[in-house]
């Protein structure tokens, strides 16, 4: 296995770290496992963080891993995505296709604390539903 699954508490997050060697496999089987960790914290905040894998996944794996994102994830989740700045990656296609086409509250960081505090503001300023009648 080339992935970790952790929960931060105080922030409700799950935090997935994927090292060395990591299938595609590896990466949808942690996707899930976390997504199920997720709905049982009843959390909306979570960190992939990919930064000590050996290879990057092509665009188009990481177009697909994003776009299975949708089928494990509700529209509240916010996702940010932690890379390695040195590989070699199409940062804002990916970010734009997962927001425009996916719906999906998506962003990719070089930082482990520009990630989480992202997730923290997203948290915060999500709109609420209201109504005035």
């Amino acid at each position: 296995m080339s992935y970790s699954i952790d929960v931060l508490e105080e922030e409700q997050c799950v935090v997935v770290v994927h090292t060395g060697e990591t299938p595609i496999s590896d990466f949808i089987k942690a996707r899930n496992k976390a997504a199920k960790r997720l709905k049982e914290k009843g959390w909306s905040k979570i960190i992939f963080d990919s930064r000590a894998v050996e290879h990057t996944p092509t665009l188009i794996e990481a177009y697909g891993l994003t776009a299975g994102f949708t089928s494990v994830f509700s529209s509240e989740t916010h996702i940010a995505v932690l890379i390695n700045p040195d590989r070699d990656l199409d940062v804002n296609f990916l970010e734009d296709s997962a927001k425009q086409t996916y719906g999906l509250s998506f962003k990719i960081f070089n930082e482990y604390k520009a990630a989480l505090q992202w997730l923290v503001r997203s948290e915060e300023v999500r709109p609420r539903a209201r109504f005035d009648f």
